[in-house]
This record gives C-alpha cells, structure tokens and sequence, in this order.
C-alpha cells in the first residue's frame, strides 16, 4: 500500500487511471461474477414480464383513447346535425342582404362557441366550405380575423376540404404546431366530418373540423408513467404521421411505414427510435398495438432499468456474492474515495453556493487535484463567466424592448389617417403642377404602407427591392445629382425570400453616416448573388469607419462612435442572428475616408 499511495500522489496520473489502479485487483472478479448471474437471471425474468405488463398497458391505453375520442366524436356528430349550424350556413349563401348574412355569421360564432367549451381539450371548431370560405372559433383569438391554426397547416384549405368530404366517415389528421401560448407551444390534431346543407335550391358539403390539443393525447397514452421517463407510449397515424410523441420536436413527423404489415412497421419505429436518441437506445425494448377503430398504430418504448420490481428475485440470488465482495473492497473502497474525493468536494461545494445563486463563485484549483477534476473545474468556471455575461445581456435586451415598446406606443398612429393624409397632399401637389413633390409624397406613402402592414413578414427579394427603390428614391430626391444607385441582382435570385426592412438599416446608416459631410458624387452599389448562400453587400463610398470601430461592430459590440449611435445596425445585426441562427453572417469591411461594404450571407434553406 506505501507504494500505491506514493503512486497517487503523483499529479501525472489521471483520475481515471486512479480509479483502475484502486479497483482493478479489488472489484475485477466479483464483479464480473455477480454481473453475469444477475444479467443471466434478469434476462430470463424481464423478457416475459416485460412483454405481458407492456401489452396490457398497451391494450388499456387503447381503449381509454377510444372512449375518450368517442367523446369527441360525440360533439363532432352534434355539430354537423345541428340544424342551426346548417341553417346559419344556408342563410349565409342564400341572402345578398349585408346584414342578414353578418347576422348568419355571428349566429354561427355563437353556436361554434357553445360547441368549443364543452370540452376542456377543444382548441378550436372550423367550417370550411366549397367556396374556400372559412367559419371558426377558437380559444387562443377568439376575436380574430383568422385561424389561429388553418392558415398555417401545411395543407391548405381546399386540400383539406377534399380530404374531408371525399371520405365518408370521421376523419383524421395529423399533429401540427399552431401557436405558442403563452410560452408553450400548442399543438394540434383534427377530427373532422362532412356537414351537409342546402343552398339555392342544391346540395352542398362543407368540411367540420373540430381541432384538439395534442396534450389529450400525451396524457392519456403516459397517464401511467408521468414518473416512469424510461418507459413511454407514442401515437403514429396511418399514413405515417407521429400523432403523439413524449418530446414534442418529433410531432407531424413522417416515417416511412404507410403500407408495410406490422413486423415491418415496428422494424421502422426501432430504427426510429434509435436515432432519435430520445430513449435508451441500448436497453431498450418496443410493443406494438393496432388500434383497428382509428387506424392508429400505438407503440410502447421502455428501457431494461423501468422495471426494478421485477428484478427483485436476482436481487435475492446474488445478495450472498455481493456482501463477499464488498467485504473484499470495502476497506480500498473507502481509502480510494476519501483521498480521491478531495477535489470533488471543492466542485461540490462550489456547486451548491451556484444553486443558491451565488453567480460569483469560482472553483479555486490545488495541487492535489487529479487532471480530470482540474478540467471540470476549469470548464464550470468558464460556464459561470457565460453565465454572468448571458444574465447581464438579458438585463440589456429586457430594457431596450421596453423602451422599444414605450417608443412604439408614443409612435401608434391611425395608418388610414396617415395614408388619406398624404393621398390629400399628393392630389394638392398634382393640381399645382408639383410633379416631384407628387412622386415623393407617392413614394413615401408606399414606403409607410410597406413597413407598417406586418414588419416581420417574409418577402421575395423582388419586393424588397422594389420598396428600397423608393426609400433610395427620396434619398435622391433630397439629396438631388449627388447619389448614385446601383443594383446588381442576379435574376434568379428575385424569388428568394427574406425578412422584411432587413436591408434598410444598413442602407440608412450608408447615407446618413456614410455620406455625412462627404463632398462629390455619393454612391450606393447593392449587389446580391446565390452562391453556397445568398451573398449580400451593401457598398459606399462614405466616409468609412475606424478600424477599431469596425472590429467592435464585427465582434458584436455597438458603441458611441463620433457622438453617432448605430441603434439601427445593431437591430439589424440583431435581427439576422436572430432569424437565421449561427448559420448566417454579417460583417462589415471599411476603409476610413474611402468605403464601408457590409456582407450578408443567409443559409440557402432559410431564404
């Protein structure tokens, strides 16, 4: 033992080689002995019981979802014969009257109401018609224009208008994410019906769609197993649909088992599922059962280590080897873990001040700590300085969107004031003869009208271009000969889609910054390509920046810089990160009193 210990001491031995040299000689043997017996033993145990138990949950699951979907079925059935529904569309088609059919319409929102909360997990009710029009209520904007959920469905309306009344029973289809609410995300499946009506005198169908938080159905497939995470149930429809899933990225996924018999379907779910990397994937085992009603495959995952009760007769067999064993290594055991356990106490100890939100708390290092502990050490203690910045530039972010938000309230105005406003302007400017002024005012109320309606939305870059043409155009405007624009777009580029204003603040900060007290011809080249990915630059001949000024900006650091904030480049910079992730770029090259190009390059499948 002096040797061995002398042996421990030495810091160019790793902790992991101290564990082999303390239990190797101490532990090898039994160990090996006691796994083999308890594997032997628990393999012959846990294969028929496991089988049993798992089909049985399986089958109760099975009838629960039935009962339950039933319920659901039952509203569905009440709402398609409902004569009031059908008579409120009928008057809806059938009167030319505004007021009749606003009264058809309210009528039905009120109907479609009553339906809604008769139960908990109803998320919306929706009528598509022939027509492509669309009756709804929901829970999450009950008083809004739109579906919270149909306009957003990778099927469109008509698709699942035919979807629905081509079949001639109860249809269902797949899980798809609706909506965030508030910091949750809603996900859907659809039970739904043809509705039958009459309208001028012929006969009509509509599609009844009754939509239902996937939460139902996690619940009553894991209702079991909330505190067993290593035996889950999941849901795929058939066609191929995850319908219910334990982790909620995997919902509306396709697997490829649309038309294979059930050994081949349950091969594809473990291949499945061993990708996933969501369960055990090395001791894991799977049951299948067929829901015949609903056509749904409803498949059971469990690990070796969820079924301790059933491993309590190996337990028994091998408690005599055991207790020799630790008999043996006990004494080593101890002596090992006290020295080795010096350097983990530091870490433990530090850990727990962590928890109790002590954010400023470092590990300190010693010489008696082995290699691997100094790493740990050394890797927390950056992750606590990620910590610190990450908490810091939240407090930032929280501050500047409330001030962005108290700025947007100062700023609301009427839009249809605005534009009639400038329209009256415009019509005064073409009666004097102001044909300039005209085409500015016209410019600007389309400049307005582009950047209020829906800022965020996705545009082609045809329409952003178009839009900064006439934002560059009263820029001309104001600043006469002097501005030059030029843009080199390739043409098959003009469809891409990209977020709405993305290029406009750099375009403003070019001509305000740029070309500040900055004599001859200004000039503005935008030029874009498609390459691995969509290339931008935006180039002037401004006044440039500083170096120091650049790398600041490049490394994500915006400052005050010649008493001129660059709040718009640093939104803009902000906004590309934040919409296309780490697979974006953007970064700015500059030669002080010559040029400054900004580049932007946007992953292919994001645009």
């Amino acid at each position: 033992m002096p040797g061995g210990h002398t042996l421990l001491k030495k810091r160019n031995i790793s902790f992991r080689k101290r564990l082999i040299i303390c239990m190797l000689f101490a532990t090898l043997l039994p160990i090996i002995m006691v796994d083999l017996i308890m594997y032997s033993r628990y393999k012959v145990i846990i294969k028929e019981n496991t089988k049993k138990l798992t089909k049985s949950n399986l089958e109760q699951t099975m009838t629960t979802l039935d009962v339950w979907l039933d319920a659901y079925g039952d509203v569905l059935y009440q709402l398609y014969s409902n004569e009031e529904v059908i008579n409120n569309l009928r008057r809806y088609y059938d009167n030319t009257d505004e007021a009749e059919i606003e009264e058809a319409k309210d009528n039905m929102d009120t109907q479609l109401r009553s339906f809604l909360y008769t139960k908990e997990y109803i998320m919306a009710i929706s009528i598509v018609t022939e027509e492509g029009d669309s009756f709804f209520y929901d829970r999450i904007t009950p008083f809004s224009s739109h579906s919270f959920w149909i306009n957003h469905y990778s099927m469109s309306m008509k698709e699942i208008y035919d979807m629905v009344v081509n079949s001639q029973e109860t249809t269902f289809f797949s899980t798809e994410y609706a909506k965030t609410i508030p910091s949750k995300k809603c996900y859907l499946f659809h039970m739904a019906h043809t509705l039958n009506y009459m309208t001028g005198g012929e006969k009509k169908k509509a599609a009844l769609i009754i939509s239902i938080d996937e939460q139902l159905l996690e619940n009553i497939c894991n209702a079991d197993l909330k505190e067993n995470t290593e035996n889950r149930n999941f849901i795929v429809d058939k066609n191929g649909y995850i319908v219910s899933f334990p982790d909620s990225s995997y919902l509306s996924r396709k697997l490829e088992v649309e038309g294979k018999d059930e050994k081949e379907r349950k091969e594809a779910y473990i291949n499945f599922i061993k990708q996933s990397g969501v369960f055990d994937r090395e001791n894991m085992t799977t049951q299948l059962i067929h829901d015949e009603k609903l056509n749904w495959d409803i498949i059971n995952v469990s690990s070796g280590s969820s079924y301790q009760s059933e491993i309590s007769l190996v337990q028994r067999f091998v408690v005599t080897v055991a207790v020799l064993s630790a008999l043996i290594v006990a004494v080593i055991i101890i002596i090992t873990i006290q020295y080795l356990m010096r350097g983990i106490d530091v870490v433990v100890e530090n850990m727990n001040q962590v928890e109790k939100g002590a954010t400023d708390v470092r590990i300190k290092k010693t010489d008696d700590m082995p290699k691997e502990i100094v790493t740990i050490a050394e890797h927390l203690n950056r992750m606590l300085d990620k910590v610190e910045a990450s908490m810091e530039s939240e407090k930032l972010l929280a501050e500047r969107e409330r001030v962005a938000e108290i700025a947007a309230l100062e700023a609301r105005i009427n839009p249809h004031f605005l534009y009639n406003t400038l329209d009256t302007i415009n019509w005064m400017a073409i009666d004097r003869d102001e044909e300039e002024i005209s085409n500015a005012i016209s410019a600007l109320g389309k400049i307005l009208r582009y950047g209020i309606n829906d800022s965020n939305a996705i545009v082609s870059i045809a329409t952003e271009m178009e839009w900064l043409r006439q934002y560059i155009y009263l820029q001309q405007t104001r600043l006469k000969d002097s501005f030059e624009f030029i843009m080199d777009i390739e043409p098959e580029v003009m469809n891409c889609r990209i977020h709405k204003l993305l290029l406009q603040p750099f375009v403003e900060n070019s001509i305000i910054h740029g070309f500040a007290n900055k004599k001859g011809v200004h000039r503005l080249k935008i030029t874009i390509k498609q390459r691995e990915k969509l290339e931008i630059s935006i180039e002037d001949n401004g006044g440039g920046m500083k170096k120091e000024q650049v790398d600041m900006i490049n490394s994500g650091q915006f400052q005050h810089y010649d008493d001129k904030y660059h709040i718009g480049m640093e939104n803009a910079f902000s906004r590309i990160r934040l919409y296309y992730g780490k697979e974006s770029e953007v970064y700015v090259v500059s030669e002080s009193n010559v040029q400054t190009t900004v580049y932007i390059k946007l992953p292919k499948d994001e645009v």
